[in-house]
């Protein structure tokens, strides 16, 4: 029996992470430092501010999720947790310790594409340093303390030592929370978008000025009150499993913990419920409260939307004159009366979706000045128009 007992002590784990292992630590620092050196050679890109901290802020917060996973393997894999008699302050303090672990991490791996960039402004003049690190902190560190909340729920919602799992449901909520701001695009009037992970979009990046507005600080309230909630969801979840270690169970009812989970999350709601006065998005009602008079040329085929008492409010008859005279040209030029309506059950989807309207008619939405047009669906002095929304987006001029 001697040889059997020497080969069991040889079979002991005595040796650290593999080499595997170091090379996936690796791969996001390697990954956000070469970004940074490659922004610095792209026109636009290449300076501290707008267009580089939305690249970082995707590039972050791909690696915040893996960081909220690593965290909670690397926890399981010690064997740390939690006594399951330990009260509900112990239990959000736990998740809370993880989480900044997590995020100082995360955060780290931020400094040399900064650093690049910086270093980048001895040669490449930098409008306003003020500005950029406005939108850095405003969006790729934002984005990155959003990220490693969803990786950390992901890898404690996974009963799982690897964070394959956790990474295939974090970054999956990553994918569906563009998709879900892709779908606003279509489906309302607005261009830009706010986001947890990339940030903000503004939708014509060919507009003179990309600023920070209030409207990006209420979605960003919003965000991190959606992060309080998780962290706080988790919390009353959380459970130290013998064979697993950490995770997420319903044990027993944690008043104190869902009463959090009440109050970060009934504001979250709240908020959002407010997003369309705040400018945290802009749908199609949120629109026609603001220019709540609609007018239709007798053709019952266009029509222009203003707001009462304002610029466009004077000129509205001329105005709608003007647009039914242009409509009537190009159809009488191209001798069609378009049939705007897709047919079948694609088009039966659009419309139930919101994507296609009701009916055939034309939309000219106009705003009294530049400023409200940005405000309201994201383009200043650029004109844009959805043609699948049958709408157009102009802006009052003397």
């Amino acid at each position: 029996m001697k040889p059997t007992g020497r080969r069991t002590s040889a079979r002991t784990p005595t040796s650290g992470p593999s080499l595997g292992e170091h090379l996936r630590a690796l791969f996001f620092p390697v990954l956000l430092f070469v970004t940074g050196a490659v922004l610095c050679f792209v026109p636009l890109f290449n300076l501290l501010g707008y267009e580089s901290s939305l690249v970082l802020a995707i590039v972050g917060s791909l690696a915040g999720v893996r960081q909220g996973a690593v965290v909670v393997q690397r926890a399981r894999a010690a064997r740390s947790g939690i006594k399951r008699s330990v009260d509900s302050n112990g239990h959000f303090a736990q998740v809370l310790a993880l989480y900044l672990r997590a995020l100082v991490a995360a955060e780290l791996l931020l400094l040399p594409p900064l650093g690049l960039l910086l270093l980048n402004g001895l040669r490449v003049r930098n409008c306003s340093y003020a500005a950029g690190f406005g939108f850095f902190a405003m969006m790729p560190v934002l984005s990155v303390a959003c990220a490693v909340a969803v990786g950390l729920f992901a890898g404690l919602s996974t009963s799982s030592r690897h964070n394959l799992r956790a990474l295939v449901v974090g970054y999956g909520v990553i994918v569906l929370s563009i998709v879900w701001a892709l779908y606003r695009f279509v489906a309302t009037p607005a261009i830009y978008a706010y986001d947890p992970f990339f940030g903000y979009f503004p939708g014509a990046l060919y507009d003179e000025e990309v600023a920070i507005a209030s409207a990006f600080f209420a979605a960003r309230a919003l965000h991190l009150l959606c992060v309080l909630t998780l962290l706080s969801v988790a919390a009353a979840l959380l459970f130290r499993d013998d064979e697993i270690g950490l995770r997420l169970r319903f044990d027993r009812p944690r008043y104190a913990l869902w009463a959090l989970v009440l109050l970060f999350g009934g504001g979250a709601f709240l908020l959002y419920r407010q997003g369309g006065r705040l400018g945290i998005y802009t749908d199609t009602a949120a629109l026609h409260r603001h220019l709540s008079v609609e007018e239709r040329a007798p053709s019952g085929r266009i029509a222009v939307r203003y707001r009462p008492g304002g610029l466009v409010a004077r000129d509205h008859e001329l105005l709608l004159r003007e647009h039914a005279l242009r409509y009537d040209q190009l159809r009488d030029l191209l001798g069609v009366e378009p049939d705007w309506r897709t047919s079948g059950l694609f088009g039966w989807i659009l419309r139930r979706l919101g994507i296609e309207p009701e009916g055939p008619l034309v939309v000219s939405y106009f705003f009294d000045s530049t400023e409200e047009k940005r405000r309201w669906m994201g383009a200043s002095n650029t004109y844009i128009a959805k043609p699948w929304r049958r709408e157009l987006y102009l802006q009052y001029e003397p």
